[in-house]
């Protein structure tokens, strides 16, 4: 098994820390498409992150299989999610949309999938299927046989494909109906499992698998972008399902690049082992995640008029500006959610 320390695992710390730029960057040229900026100069940018965007939402889950603890009673595992991600949830919906109606003249209510849902913000799904996907595995965990377990990990996933099938011809598919991002979760309930599995497999294991899994990303990566005809469809899929899964053939690329960008991130995060830096934002990443999208919408007048991306060189000063500065005022907002009454929102009592 791969050495960890006894308190926190310094290697996904720094993993974290690092899926946490990737993130920010990513969101960077979104948030400025839908405040009605241009980002016609992103589109280079767009390129890199479909390498990463494939993977990175899903190596969170693997992370959280890996560290979780599924054999405590229900009762004390419940809590802990209540403490540890809905109160969180809520409490960062309510800040974010308080500050919305502040500074942005938003509306309190969430407009998700052309339904007005209060207080529930679009940004923060990841908490909502996070804590959907780990009460079902909870009790898929409890099964002795590995096999049986994935089996059924993988018929939950199907049906999270096979739910937004049915809504595929909606504008906005993959949100319709799709109340706290529950099919999101069923998607994911397989990452869960795939993370206490990794968690057994000793080290010299863990680099032989990520060696393998680089050449077959690479090559297949390449192959279906420089190809009219994708290998076996193996086409790079999003974070998380979209209505661009029309065929459950789409459940193999979605898990192979999924599976095998994971794997190189975390033989990538081990290499490095410690990072001060990102072990910071890796150990602060709920923070860094719920409020970094208000800290850029803060930051995106400003800096599309100093650093317009007019071209791809300014591209990348205008994305390095705002993430760099996006880590840095993030940081300063942590340091008031680690100290009382804060902490409490945060589920640190």
């Amino acid at each position: 098994m791969i050495r960890t320390n006894a308190k926190r695992i310094e290697w996904i710390d720094v993993l974290k820390g690092m899926l946490i730029i990737l993130m920010i960057m990513g969101h960077v040229p979104n948030l400025a498409r839908r405040m009605g900026f241009d980002d016609t100069n992103y589109h280079y940018f767009y390129l890199v992150l479909a390498v990463y965007g494939c993977f990175f939402m899903q190596t969170f889950f693997m992370l959280t299989g890996y560290t979780t603890n599924f054999k405590i009673p229900f009762g004390k595992f419940l809590v802990k999610q209540l403490k540890q991600i809905v109160l969180p949830y809520f409490s960062f919906c309510m800040i974010t949309k308080i500050i919305g109606v502040l500074l942005f003249n938003e509306s309190l209510f969430s407009n998700v999938g052309g339904q007005s849902i209060f207080f529930l913000w679009e940004g923060y799904w990841f908490l909502t299927a996070l804590l959907i996907a780990k009460l079902i595995y909870y009790f898929i965990a409890k099964i002795p046989r590995q096999a049986v377990q994935f089996l059924l990990c993988m018929a939950v996933c199907v049906l999270g494909f096979a739910i937004t099938y049915i809504y595929k011809e909606m504008p906005d598919a993959s949100h319709y109906n799709n109340y706290f991002h529950y099919r999101n979760g069923l998607c994911m309930v397989i990452f869960l499992w795939l993370g206490t599995v990794i968690h057994k497999v000793p080290e010299k294991g863990i680099y032989a698998l990520s060696a393998g899994f680089i050449l077959l990303y690479v090559c297949t990566f390449l192959i279906n972008w420089r190809t009219d005809l994708p290998l076996l469809g193996l086409m790079p899929m999003e974070y998380t399902h979209t209505c661009k899964f029309v065929s459950f053939l789409q459940v193999v690329p979605y898990l192979f690049y999924a599976f095998s960008g994971s794997m190189i991130a975390i033989f990538i995060a081990q290499k490095i082992k410690k990072q001060g830096v990102l072990e910071y934002i890796g150990k602060n990443s709920l923070v860094f995640y719920c409020m970094h999208f208000t800290v850029i919408q803060c930051l995106i007048p400003t800096f599309f008029k100093i650093t317009p991306p007019t071209s791809v060189f300014m591209m990348l000063v205008n994305l390095s500006i705002i993430t760099v500065t996006t880590l840095f005022l993030c940081s300063l907002i942590t340091v008031l959610f680690n100290k009382k009454p804060f902490e409490y929102l945060i589920g640190k009592f």
